[in-house]
């Protein structure tokens, strides 16, 4: 199981380029690193639309509190 918990929104800046590019390094990584032997992938994100620059379908699994902003915690399908 991967859990990922990158820089987001206050620390990069919610329209950073930088973290859209971010999302699609992730994207490529889990897809070269996992290999068919992972079936998800999981990552915490106040913007559930940059997690569609990974490449991987996703979906919402769950929603909280983190450092005082308001997060999703988003499966990302990898099979």
């Amino acid at each position: 199981m991967v859990v990922c918990n990158p820089p987001y929104g206050e620390r990069l800046g919610a329209s950073s380029p930088a973290l859209r590019d971010l999302f699609k390094e992730f994207g490529a990584f889990l897809n070269k690193k996992a290999n068919n032997k992972l079936e998800a992938a999981f990552v915490v994100t106040p913007q559930p639309d940059l997690v569609s620059a990974t490449g991987l379908q996703a979906e919402e699994v769950g929603s909280f509190n983190n450092g005082g902003l308001d997060v999703r915690l988003m499966r990302l399908k990898l099979r």
